[in-house]
């Protein structure tokens, strides 16, 4: 357990980013419920940014020198930064993973003047919508938060699957989530990939619907990281344990179904002033927003065009789901997201996949801080794989065996 005559953080503050979401819940509940203040990290600075383009280069900047430390990253993003292989961050920023903030969340959306197609998640039905975009000498536009990120990969996971080439098929945009509702209402863009609670209010709007939730493409699958530049880390290594338990027992307390209404009033009250917009409660007409927030967090999603499941295990989870760690921040994940990249011709084959995963992911720390925090030996995975993935086609991912997916998938630039 932690000492904490011993433990005492080198430094009580920490600049971190983010783009707030619901993916940020863990983060911003720690704030606010002085989960930070709890361990000694009284001078947190949650920090938001208008885009992931934006928290990218404030990262390399670092908080030194009024950037970022670290914050809420998106896959595999701090394993491009640490490589300076972002489009335009050449430079290398050493990074290090240290948890993951989620699992699911997130959805692929389409605008309303496509609902009378049936599009679903086996994503057939729209192909002829392209074939006739494309023989108007018109484009399918797609959009998502950040190019080469967890946000494009399923999305390209989504069309490849469905025999449509996301390079040569549609055209495939970055747009901050917080544009995303107005430019889909406008036409400006056919799809996105988006989270909560955008992807919420675009439904109660009427503005589009949802073909798939994320969770639907792979089941439980990781979502953002906390992330941090490792000199930070290194040079405090007690406050990155001491954010490390906090963001942790923030994630459990998410978790927990009497505090899912709480969970969604924090995160729509940080996000919707920062837009000009009050909360959800404070105007009526948003009360069913909050409501299908809350009802989405429990796993009972509106489709938007008829459809309503309710299966928990597709909800937005923080700490575990199923018996399974969301938290702990497993290597087998980030050689998928890399191996992703590797797919569509974004990095070389020749990639050192793995090293770059054993320098950059961290669960090392994240092993450190659950013991400290008392987590039972039983709910700490056993190792850093876990194992085989399998996705709704039926594609399989063995990350001891990245080139032989490579092989088995039809649609790729590699």
């Amino acid at each position: 357990m932690r000492n904490f005559g011993t433990d005492i953080p080198e430094t009580k503050a920490a600049k971190l980013g983010l783009i707030a979401s619901m993916e940020s819940a863990p983060l911003i509940v720690a704030k606010r419920r002085y989960y930070f203040a709890k361990y000694g990290m009284t001078e947190v600075e949650l920090i938001d940014q208008p885009s992931s383009q934006r928290l990218y280069e404030q990262i390399e900047i670092s908080g030194a020198k009024d950037g970022l430390d670290g914050g809420q990253v998106l896959s595999p993003l701090p394993e491009l930064l640490n490589e300076g292989k972002l489009d335009k961050l050449s430079r290398k920023t050493p990074m290090y993973v240290l948890l993951r903030l989620n699992a699911q969340g997130s959805g692929i959306v389409l605008g309303q003047k496509f609902k009378k197609f049936g599009i679903t998640i086996d994503g057939a039905s729209l192909q002829p919508i392209l074939y006739v975009t494309k023989a108007l000498g018109k484009s399918f536009k797609c959009a998502v938060s950040a190019k080469r990120s967890s946000h494009e990969l399923w999305l390209r996971y989504w069309l490849a699957a469905a025999g449509i080439h996301p390079d040569a098929d549609v055209s495939i945009i970055e747009m901050p989530l917080s544009a995303m509702r107005s430019q889909l209402n406008s036409d400006n863009i056919d799809l996105v990939c988006t989270n909560d609670p955008w992807e919420t209010e675009i439904i109660a709007l009427k503005q589009g619907f949802t073909a798939t939730t994320t969770g639907e493409i792979w089941e439980n699958h990781p979502g953002a990281t906390f992330a941090m530049r490792a000199a930070w880390v290194d040079q405090y290594p007690k406050a990155t344990q001491a954010l490390l338990m906090a963001i942790m027992e923030a994630q459990m307390w998410c978790d927990q179904p009497e505090n899912h209404e709480e969970v969604c009033r924090l995160v729509a009250s940080h996000i919707y002033p920062k837009f000009k917009i009050p909360p959800f409660k404070e105007i009526n007409s948003r009360q069913i927003d909050l409501k299908n927030l809350v009802e989405r967090i429990k796993g009972n999603f509106t489709y938007g065009d008829g459809r309503i499941s309710r299966n928990s295990n597709l909800a937005i989870k923080f700490w575990s789901n199923q018996g399974v760690s969301v938290s702990y921040p497993f290597k087998s994940h980030d050689i998928w997201f890399l191996t992703e990249n590797i797919r569509w011709g974004m990095l070389p084959p020749t990639l050192e996949v793995k090293e770059i995963v054993n320098a950059v992911n961290r669960e090392d720390l994240w092993r450190e801080a659950a013991k400290s925090l008392g987590v039972p030996d039983t709910v700490i995975p056993a190792t850093t794989s876990r194992g085989i993935e399998i996705f709704f086609d039926g594609g399989r991912f063995d990350p001891e065996r990245p080139d032989d997916y490579l092989q088995s998938l039809k649609i790729k630039n590699v």
